[in-house]
């Protein structure tokens, strides 16, 4: 069927203003031979694109874990948990997950992005004002959309700012933040929005994707490295499919809360239920996560990301972040773009990010480590870097 003149027209024009812009993407397909090497045009590339922050998702028993319930279970769960896919896995990880976390109580989605479309559209409404950090992720922009509630922007971990923009609304309040934020890969003060959100009588609503698991003693994240338990926060949403090697997400919170979303979250009363062989993937994940093996990895990452940067500075490069993800900034869209393809001409997978993804003013190469990668892989991607660069 052939588009209407005004539709044509319309997709004619965006096309048009990404090129003029430089944002125009394109998929491209490979193989993941490994935890970070990808298989593109028969080139074996070596990967600081992915999210596989532990390794985990090619770990034996993760793999084993998921096989084994694929045999005995089947794939998919047939149905949204409210009609008849709630399967004892998904109740067993709940309260896994709970039990590692210290919280009263756990509800699964079957994707980061529907927890957080969730969560903040089943809380939120006309009545509502929401604080929302300058830098979060689309998940929780597009959840404030949806909710319908009056949105205020504060700067990026300014929480005066946000103090002074909660205390100006009268009625229910909700602030939320990124606690590791997935472009400028710095950490949100979690103790400050804490007590802002005690103040201002908020609710605290704090997004721990890129924590869980690669942070803390146990792997607790963002609030355990900072020296905070889960009562900082009245609900504190994951992923599953980061550290954890899989696939979800979660929020975790007071029996009340859970109880709320599990009746008026629309993704997760309206989605599948998440298919049981990942289920079962990241409950094996989250036991190596709180084992000494799971401490090890966590500090082998923060190995990597200092040999990283020290070698990134050398040859003149601005970073950011104090993680695992590491912003390298490039002046302008089409200059990220022309050092990524000549990095990947080099061997090396490092995406260019380019607004809107990114600040319009700071496009960067978004480099996420492994633990799975070696001290060779850091060097070499160094090496190119400052090669490329010329």
């Amino acid at each position: 069927m052939s588009l209407p003149d005004p539709w044509q027209h319309f997709v004619n024009a965006r096309r048009a203003r990404r090129v003029e812009r430089g944002l125009e993407r394109i998929l491209r397909p490979g193989t993941r031979a490994s935890g970070t090497r990808i298989i593109r045009n028969s080139r074996e590339l070596v990967s600081f694109a992915g999210n596989d922050y532990l390794g985990l998702a090619s770990h034996p028993a993760v793999r084993a874990a998921a096989a084994s319930c694929a045999k005995e279970f089947g794939v998919g769960a047939g149905a949204s948990r409210l009609i008849s896919g709630a399967h004892d896995l998904h109740a067993q990880l709940e309260r896994r997950i709970a039990a590692h976390r210290g919280s009263e109580r756990c509800l699964l989605f079957t994707s980061g992005y529907h927890v957080n479309v969730g969560v903040l559209s089943a809380f939120a409404d006309a009545d509502t004002l929401v604080a929302s950090d300058e830098l979060n992720h689309a998940s929780i922009i597009d959840g404030c959309r949806l909710s319908r509630a009056k949105v205020v922007v504060y700067k990026h971990c300014d929480y005066e700012h946000a103090r002074a923009m909660l205390a100006s609304h009268q009625g229910r309040r909700l602030l939320v933040s990124d606690t590791l934020f997935s472009m400028s890969g710095d950490m949100a003060n979690v103790g400050e929005l804490s007590r802002v959100a005690r103040d201002t009588g908020a609710l605290l609503v704090l997004d721990d994707a890129h924590g869980y698991g690669t942070l803390g003693g146990s792997g607790r994240g963002v609030l355990e490295e900072q020296g905070l338990d889960e009562s900082a926060a009245h609900i504190v949403t994951a992923t599953l499919s980061k550290a954890c090697g899989s696939l979800g997400g979660y929020a975790c919170g007071s029996d009340d809360l859970i109880e709320l979303l599990l009746n008026e979250a629309r993704p997760f009363m309206f989605s599948t239920a998440g298919t049981l062989p990942d289920i079962s993937a990241a409950m094996a994940a989250i036991v190596i996560i709180a084992s000494a093996e799971g401490r090890a990895l966590r500090e082998r990452l923060k190995t990597l990301g200092k040999r990283l940067r020290e070698g990134v500075h050398r040859h003149g490069f601005e970073t950011g972040g104090e993680a695992h993800i590491v912003p390298v900034y490039i002046d302008g869209p089409e200059r990220a773009v022309a050092l990524s393809r000549r990095l990947e001409e080099a061997g090396f997978i490092a995406p260019a990010i380019r607004p809107p993804a990114a600040p319009w003013n700071r496009s960067m190469l978004r480099l996420c480590l492994s633990a799975a990668h070696d001290d060779a892989d850091i060097d070499g991607l160094i090496q190119a870097l400052a090669a490329s660069s010329r």
